[in-house]
């Protein structure tokens, strides 16, 4: 059966294949600024580890350092330094310009030159990689271009939301693990009140997801994006379930993330400290173990609009910048 083949690629999974034929994303009305985010977050998401920016290149851009490990079928495992490059170009890409950034990339010994760029490479570049890369060269050369990205993007609907880009439809993203988390609730609620234990926390995060829900699916309906919940919910209702160290009022995402939290634990009242743009909550090994380590965390900050880190002990909350 043939497989589809692109410059410096390995053959497409099945899932990419079927992305191809979805409605197309629209990668031209992005602004620089937010192309080299919006490759941020692919790189995030797939097996790379730490990515971080790099120093502004001499053309402004900003170029992403990571860490890929690879085992061999002797279990020995070997580290890859990649440097992915974000540029958007209107025309193909020529190959003095390839051979530029591998010239840079081979003086900073990085193993792979990862180009992402919302154009394509050009026929003749195409073919002076695949030369590179079956001389087995370092660095070896990959190019996305913005066919591919898309189709990328058209597998990932929390980027296609989180940029406007289309293609994402209010029946399919995250629906999945959003149902299965408030069947858990449900579950969860039937169970406390069968041993007439107390329900608050299983209630309100109930309640608070469901909320959340309706206004994403809202969101996505009207305008194809999400957007960043206004700070308008008061707190004095929650003191059972959380003491927080400023009364300002919280994002309907914030309020979510904070009794998502409670409730996995099963812990209350949480200690919250608050700051404009995060949420710190003092947690021991074991309970942030649990929050991060949970199936449901990834659903719940994709809904809340939420980016979970840690903190030596504290887990850290903080507000996803759309576009």
């Amino acid at each position: 059966m043939a497989m589809l083949c692109l410059a410096g690629h390995r053959p497409a999974r099945l899932d990419t294949l079927k992305a191809i034929f979805m409605p197309q994303i629209s990668l031209e009305g992005l602004s620089p600024t937010n192309f080299e985010n919006l490759c941020f977050d692919i790189i995030r998401g797939m097996a790379f580890q730490n990515p971080t920016w790099r120093t502004p290149g001499a053309d402004g851009g900003r170029d992403i350092e990571a860490w890929r490990t690879t085992v061999d079928p002797t279990f020995f495992s070997n580290q890859e330094k990649w440097f992915i490059e974000c540029k958007r170009y209107n025309t193909a890409i020529d190959w003095p310009t390839i051979h530029e950034k591998i010239a840079h990339a081979e003086a900073l010994d990085a193993d792979y030159i990862f180009l992402m760029t919302t154009s394509s490479a050009s026929p003749t570049s195409i073919d002076r990689i695949n030369s590179w890369n079956a001389l087995n060269k370092r660095p070896r050369v990959r190019v996305w271009g913005g066919h591919d990205i898309s189709a990328h993007i058209a597998i990932r609907n929390e980027i296609s939301l989180k940029y406007g880009l289309g293609g994402a439809s209010a029946d399919a993203f995250s629906f999945a693990g959003v149902s299965l988390e408030m069947a858990k609730i449900i579950s969860t609620i039937h169970s406390l009140s069968h041993f007439r234990r107390d329900t608050t926390t299983a209630l309100e995060y109930a309640n608070a997801l469901a909320r959340c829900w309706t206004e994403r699916v809202s969101q996505v309906q009207n305008s194809g994006a999400f957007f960043s919940f206004p700070k308008n919910i008061a707190t004095a209702d929650f003191t059972e379930i959380f003491s927080i160290s400023d009364r300002r009022r919280l994002g309907r995402g914030e309020l979510l993330s904070i009794l998502w939290v409670s409730f996995v634990i099963e812990k209350r009242p949480l200690h919250v400290s608050v700051s404009d743009d995060k949420i710190s909550i003092s947690l021991t090994e074991n309970g942030l173990g649990i929050v991060m380590n949970t199936p449901s965390n990834k659903a719940i900050a994709f809904i809340a609009g939420s980016e979970l880190s840690q903190n030596g002990n504290e887990l850290i909350i903080g507000e996803m910048q759309y576009a």
